[in-house]
């Protein structure tokens, strides 16, 4: 075993350890190391695009409305009040201070961001810096990441990369020591601060197993969030410093439906009003379309509750020349999170585009019900029952099983398409319960000496309500605003 002496070790080379670990070596001067258990810094920040910056200097010279009031007030009501008030404002304050601090740290950086808004948000919330970017890995996180990247190096802090820390080690009730693995060989960190900041735990069997069995025995559409180096390891770092697991406070946030389907005419077209969404058994189990009329982080809650959370999306010929027609209603200069699909001009384009994507795995097409069922893989006698009700709702005008709309109504008589849906999810969060000085606290509340804690490891900015993450910020904020408080905090403790 190979020993290395530091002051603070940061656990995670994430959004919150690269700031925490260059602001903490910016303010004091002591010895940093960030041990990441990948091969490179970044995380999943380098996939994320907007955040929030109130009442920055950036939004002042700006000319933006300050809106920090009525944000508070609205996700307060929305967390119940339940969130604790000092850290909500410390943490709503410091992620204006975090921006204009890295706006600071090279030249030029404040004028690449445009006005914008967070993704979100609703068309009148608070403007703040956006990138142009909006492919994976362009916007605003890749940028600071990179920054932050060249920072620690200029100050001088060692990022230890491949390097997995799994215990730590106490003399006089507080931390001395982190250990690490290194391929074969255990490394020992000397330290007498550490800042754990080692993210998500959707990768970790066990602990999903416990707090959601039923994701773990959902099928799942893999994507950067699922990355399965996010294991959650600090956690067992955090109780072995006398941080138990704040299983109240740890959620696994939800996505979904995700199609999947090659042809997006056709993701399009079952995600309309005009599709029905059956499970396993062939039924219906929710009121189409689910997103944009329910959240979509809500929505993934009612998909995990099917079996295998499996889910097809299902239209006929006549519901997607409606879905269509409803299409092409919308006026271009509609708005929201996510732009309306536009459909290919002619229907000669469409048909062509729904044939180079008719797969059989992902996306079908069939004659019949009792067809549809034996490609999808679900009970022929349910589905040809659902849809056999589904026509006499509209027939009648009164869905009863999923209470649509009337004009929204149209009878299937195929020939019928399908497309697999998959449930998402954007990762698992909490697990130290913290106060507003990022400190993270032992059973009875106090802070533990020495140890501190931020980003998605954290679980005091949100509460779980039957199961749903409701937060006072977004992951990109919080991860920047507690990581560069956590700095500050941890600096002060050590001044």
């Amino acid at each position: 075993m190979k020993t290395l002496s530091y002051d603070i070790a940061v656990l995670g080379g994430g959004g919150a350890g690269l700031v925490a670990a260059a602001r903490v070596r910016e303010l004091t001067g002591k010895r940093v190391a960030v041990l990441e258990k990948a091969k490179a810094t970044g995380g999943g920040m380098q996939f994320a695009r907007t955040m929030r910056v109130f009442k920055s200097k950036w939004q002042a010279e700006r000319g933006l409305e300050d809106k920090t009031a009525e944000f508070m007030r609205g996700v307060m009501d929305l967390c119940l009040w339940r969130v604790d008030a000092r850290l909500a404002q410390t943490a709503i304050e410091g992620t204006g201070q975090f921006f204009d601090w890295f706006c600071g740290l090279e030249p030029g950086l404040a004028e690449k961001f445009s006005v914008g808004g967070y993704i979100f948000d609703m068309p009148n919330g608070q403007k703040g810096p956006d990138l142009e970017g909006t492919a994976p890995g362009t916007g605003a996180g890749r940028l600071i990441m990179d920054v932050m990247r060249r920072t620690c190096e200029g100050l001088g802090v060692d990022i230890l990369t491949q390097t997995a820390a799994y215990d730590a080690e106490l003399t006089d009730g507080r931390v001395s020591a982190i250990l690490a693995r290194q391929g074969d060989e255990t490394v020992r960190i000397a330290c007498s601060s550490v800042v754990i900041a080692s993210g998500s735990w959707i990768s970790n069997p066990a602990l999903v197993e416990k707090l959601m069995p039923k994701f773990a025995s959902a099928e799942i559409l893999p994507t950067p969030h699922t990355n399965p180096a996010y294991t959650g390891d600090g956690l067992a770092i955090a109780q072995k410093l006398g941080s138990p697991l704040d299983e109240e406070g740890c959620c696994i946030r939800l996505m979904g439906p995700m199609m999947s389907g090659k042809s997006q005419v056709l993701n399009a077209a079952v995600s309309s009003p005009y599709a029905i969404g059956v499970n396993v058994h062939g039924r219906r189990f929710v009121s189409e379309p689910m997103v944009p009329r329910m959240d979509l982080f809500d929505t993934g809650h009612i998909l995990v509750d099917q079996p295998r959370a499996v889910s097809y999306w299902i239209i006929d010929r006549a519901g997607l020349e409606a879905a269509v027609e409803h299409a092409r209603a919308v006026p271009p200069e509609a708005v929201g999170p996510f732009p309306p699909y536009r459909y290919p001009d002619t229907w000669e384009q469409i048909d062509t585009e729904i044939e180079q994507g008719l797969d059989g795995k992902r996306t079908f097409r069939a004659d019949t019900p009792e067809e549809l069922a034996r490609l999808i893989g679900v009970d022929e006698a349910g589905l040809c029952k659902t849809i056999a009700d589904y026509n006499e709702f509209c027939r009648t005008g009164m869905d009863w099983d999923g209470y649509k709309d009337r004009e929204n109504l149209v009878a299937m008589t195929g020939p019928y398409y399908a497309v697999r849906a998959y449930l998402g999810t954007d990762g698992a969060f909490g697990g130290i319960r913290i106060n507003e000085k990022m400190q993270a606290l032992d059973e009875n509340g106090a802070p533990v000496p020495g140890v501190y804690a931020a980003g998605d490891i954290t679980g005091s900015r949100h509460i779980v309500a039957a199961g749903v993450k409701r937060q006072i910020l977004n992951d990109m904020s919080w991860a920047f605003s507690s990581g560069f408080i956590a700095a500050e905090r941890l600096a002060g403790e050590l001044a």
